[in-house]
């Protein structure tokens, strides 16, 4: 291109480096193309869904007490797994060791290190995260209310309650018993941390899978705290 009118391709890049890439355009009539070799469109739709933010929000596995994942290879291939993987060792060395539960279809190399791997019939990951959030409200697992306003959202208690543990555990292949063995372990470790990715949302209801998933941090009170889900600013 011209040096007149210039052309900056980048992998996907957020805050200070879209700043700097703006300033240097800014005079000319450049454009600024961004190349990703692996999609993130499906979970930066959800967090648009479930945190009001088109934009890949920072997952503090760190912080963490249990972290629930749907298929998200994050010690593997999934999004930065060196960013990842260093955030896991501070995860399992604090002075309390963090609890990894993994659930997908295949194992990944993060369900290999995980403290309990579960398998589910593929494509049904948001059924079996729905099914996941009727037992915490059912059972009140986070000892009050923070649940009933997220869950009225999505259409109320009686909604909810089509996702119970006996009637998707046909569907997704997961017993009603580990369904709720998870959503106390999930529920009584905090902060719970969920996330999707990879193969959960490698299916045409991707984006459900993805909505379903990151709406566990808003019924157990995990977004913009340390351990949870917090939103990257714009550019």
């Amino acid at each position: 291109a011209a040096a007149t009118n210039p052309l900056i391709v980048t992998g996907p890049i957020s805050g200070t480096r879209v700043h700097v890439i703006n300033q240097f355009l800014g005079p000319t009539n450049g454009r600024h193309l961004v190349y990703e070799s692996q999609d993130t469109a499906t979970i930066r739709k959800a967090s648009s869904l479930i945190f009001g933010a088109n934009r890949l929000p920072h997952f503090d596995i760190a912080g963490a007490g249990t972290v629930l994942s749907f298929g998200a290879d994050f010690l593997g291939t999934w999004l930065s797994p060196v960013h990842y993987s260093t955030a896991y060792g501070r995860f399992r060395g604090g002075p309390k060791r963090g609890h990894l539960i993994q659930i997908e279809p295949r194992m990944s190399l993060t369900g290999a290190n995980a403290d309990r791997w579960v398998y589910v019939n593929p494509g049904q990951e948001g059924a079996l995260a729905l099914s996941i959030v009727q037992v915490i409200a059912a059972e009140n697992l986070t000892g009050d209310d923070r649940w009933l306003d997220t869950v009225n959202a999505v259409g109320g208690v009686e909604a909810l309650n089509t996702y119970a543990p006996e009637l998707t555990a046909g569907r997704t292949g997961v017993e009603a018993n580990v369904v709720r063995e998870i959503a106390r372990e999930f529920a009584g470790n905090p902060p719970g941390l969920s996330i999707a990715g990879g193969p959960s949302l490698a299916q045409t209801n991707g984006l459900d899978n993805a909505a379903a998933a990151l709406l566990l941090n808003r019924i157990v009170g995990s977004v913009n705290i340390v351990g949870g889900v917090q939103p990257n600013p714009a550019g």
